[in-house]
């Protein structure tokens, strides 16, 4: 993990998301990159978090 990570996930989604035609996207491969994308930002948050000492090290999840 490099520390750098990207709001992505954050920010594709738009309003007009809504109003494309059902069946226009592979939402298995979609699904699966969203949530690809938002377990780096979360595990980026988490490393952040324990090296700057605000985790301790035995921390149990």
């Amino acid at each position: 993990m490099d520390g750098e990570f990207s709001a992505a996930p954050l920010v594709e989604w738009h309003e007009a998301s809504r109003y494309e035609r059902t069946g226009a996207h592979d939402v298995e491969a979609e699904v699966a990159r969203l949530v690809e994308q938002s377990e780096s930002v979360v595990h980026t948050i988490a490393f952040r978090l324990w090296a700057d000492g605000r985790i301790p090290g035995g921390a149990r999840w």
